[in-house]
């Protein structure tokens, strides 16, 4: 390309000269026509290959962006299907430390009170009061206890997801690159 520019330059030097001394035959007329025509060829497959080009890539990029669109809402669906199974597990687990928590209440206060409990007139209401009492405070810790255990699970999403944005900036993208930097690859 770089010779055909230089060829083309000298060319177009040569009939400016010709015109300006005023010495320009009609067969320079021609030639000069016929290497315009040449250039003009070569100028609009050029255009066209570019263009054809720049339709592809934002076709592609048409293509990226709605991939991207596509992948934002399985993301967005994934992090609420994982907050979804993240409460259920730790409902689970705050039920299951409650339920051992009040079984052993329940079993400390027949050992500790039962034989009180049945010398005394009331005993038996006394001890279904106690077992009540036992049960709705079980229920009540453990939705704060299930609370307890849905923001520590949070706070270790949120750095987890630090640490991958950390990760990221760290690794330069492609659509980061500059267009020197993609020639040299």
């Amino acid at each position: 390309m770089k010779d055909l520019f230089l060829q083309e330059r000298s060319k177009l030097d040569d009939f400016n000269n010709k015109l300006d001394q005023k010495k320009l035959k009609y067969e320079d007329v021609r030639l000069i026509s016929k290497d315009y025509s040449g250039v003009l060829d070569q100028i609009t497959l050029v255009t066209k290959v570019s263009d054809r080009l720049q339709r592809k890539l934002a076709e592609a990029n048409n293509e990226i962006g709605s991939k991207n669109e596509e992948i934002k809402a399985k993301n967005e669906e994934l992090e609420e299907t994982l907050i979804n199974l993240a409460k259920a597990k730790l409902g689970k687990k705050a039920s299951s430390v409650m339920l051992s928590v009040g079984l052993l209440l329940l079993v400390l206060e027949e050992y500790l009170l039962d034989d009180y409990l049945n010398t005394i007139n009331m005993g038996f209401v006394i001890d279904l009061s106690i077992k009540v009492m036992i049960a709705v405070g079980m229920k009540l810790l453990e939705s704060r206890l299930e609370n307890y255990f849905m923001t520590r699970e949070k706070k270790k999403i949120i750095r987890d997801r630090e640490r991958v944005e950390v990760s990221k900036k760290l690794k330069p993208s492609l659509n980061d690159l500059s267009l020197a930097e993609l020639e040299r690859t």
